[in-house]
């Protein structure tokens, strides 16, 4: 049943998206903002993308749009417009930026996740330098490691060599710091080799006192010794200082605009000592006032905002439902799922309301709207005309980009089109175990496909390499065979 696969997508996206972020925090330790009231990738990349050139002004206006600030109203879609267009243009940082959009992430999709998308913008942004596209691939990759490596990606991050070597050669400190990162972590518990930490402290030197001088407190002082470097203690000592010098700093600023604000909160972190705790959680509340006023004056996206890093849905449903009278898509979406798939086991389901919510959506064009209804459509109902209806939000949804509907659209079609459809997720970055192997067949056979064996190919092997993953998984935590 289609339910038994989808119906409960949103919470378990919600827990990969957990996972995932504990995850990247284990292996990348340069990630330690908390980054309350931002969504936790972009954030980051929205206040601290680097270049060595001057700003696309097009992305300038896309940056304030996607926080807001004290003249602008917050509107992800417009700053949706202009990335792409300066992506379209050719500017790295710009292609960084919207690649964050195609993410799976249940509060932050104003555009359908698409892997694929996601990863050619990644790789595009990363081979014209842009550092942070770079750090994020290499962070995924530092990720499956702990599975396997699809050679695609050995192939990609071979293509990054060229683009850090170059940086270092410009004496770029962001270059010294990813060529940390390209080296395989040591077990001792320190969590740096000696050489990532030669390479972390030449990036220091040049001027990175964050990123760098973070990292380097947790090198080995057999180490540091050894580069006539301050021991870990002295840079744990440097780096509150540049803390307090930050926050003195800050506390000068007569008026701070919510860009200070947030700039101030990702330059000094949250894995803060004892010392200067209350300062974030004083900016934090001032954060989150700005965007309830936000919200008040009509920006809906405000509200969308203030619960993206909360993963319990009643500290949400408030705040949906202020965005939702103001006719946002993710907020009228969100509870029109919960309102058809309740949390709480005890709690019925109120179907009149879930469908009038994600009708309000799909009105406003939402794709994800548009696939939850068309699940329960296709898992409740029996009539012919409702079956008709979820085929056509389907094909509506996964028109718009939504790779969900694709391999929907492969599950309720009949051959050839089911198959069709199979191919098509396939190529958008589809990865369900039962819609590969419809692929699969696609290609080796010809079925709604034109035959092709090399595609076939790439077909098997991301359905070994997930078969291989999960097996993985269940011994890493010893489960074993089924």
């Amino acid at each position: 049943m289609i339910q038994c696969i989808i119906a409960a997508q949103n919470n378990l996206i919600k827990n990969l998206s957990l996972n995932m972020q504990k995850t990247l925090q284990k292996y990348k330790l340069s990630k330690k903002f908390k980054a309350p009231f931002l969504n936790l990738v972009l954030a980051v990349a929205m206040l601290s993308s680097t270049s060595a050139f001057a700003e696309n002004p097009l992305v300038t206006q896309a940056k304030e749009l996607q926080t807001g600030s004290e003249k602008i109203g917050i509107d992800h879609q417009k700053a949706i417009a202009l990335l792409k267009k300066a992506s379209d243009e050719g500017d790295a940082e710009a292609m960084y930026l919207l690649s964050q959009y195609y993410l799976s992430t249940n509060d932050f999709r104003y555009l359908p996740a698409n892997y694929k998308i996601n990863r050619d913008l990644l790789l595009k942004s990363a081979k014209l330098g842009n550092w942070d596209a770079i750090s994020q691939l290499m962070t995924e990759e530092r990720v499956t490691q702990a599975f396997s490596i699809p050679a695609q990606m050995k192939k990609e991050m071979n293509a990054l060599k060229p683009v850090i070597a170059r940086g270092i050669k410009n004496k770029d400190p962001k270059a010294f710091i990813a060529m940390a990162d390209t080296l395989d972590e040591p077990s001792n518990y320190r969590g740096f080799s000696a050489e990532q930490c030669q390479w972390l402290y030449r990036g220091y030197r040049l001027g990175d006192i964050w990123d760098a001088g973070y990292r380097l407190k947790s090198c080995d002082d057999d180490d540091l010794k050894k580069m006539k470097a301050p021991s870990s203690q002295e840079f744990s000592q440097i780096y509150d200082n540049n803390v307090r010098k930050e926050i003195q700093n800050y506390k000068q600023i007569t008026q701070p605009t919510l860009k200070q604000k947030m700039a101030v909160l990702d330059r000094i972190g949250w894995n803060l000592t004892e010392e200067f705790t209350d300062f974030p959680t004083k900016i934090e509340k001032e954060i989150k006032d700005f965007y309830i006023q936000q919200g008040q004056r009509g920006y809906s996206d405000a509200y969308i905002h203030l619960v993206k890093d909360d993963y319990d849905f009643k500290v949400k449903k408030p705040w949906y439902g202020k965005a939702a009278q103001l006719n946002n898509p993710i907020a009228l979406t969100e509870l029109g799922y919960a309102y058809l798939y309740p949390e709480d086991e005890k709690q019925k389901p109120n179907t009149k309301l879930g469908i009038q919510y994600l009708e309000k959506a799909i009105q406003l064009n939402d794709a994800e709207a548009m696939n939850y209804l068309a699940v329960w459509y296709t898992d409740q109902s029996d009539k012919q005309q409702d079956q008709d209806k979820a085929k056509q939000l389907y094909l509506h949804a996964a028109q718009l980009g939504s790779v969900d509907a694709m391999q929907n659209l492969a599950r309720v079609l009949d051959a050839p089109e089911s198959y069709k459809w199979a191919s098509i997720a396939f190529q958008h970055g589809g990865k369900d175990d039962d819609i590969l192997p419809m692929a699969y067949q696609a290609y080796a056979e010809g079925i709604g496909v034109e035959k092709d064996a090399k595609i076939a190919a790439e077909v098997q092997q991301r359905i070994d390499r997930i078969e291989n993953n999960s097996q993985a998984m269940k011994e890493a935590w010893g489960l074993g065979e089924e």
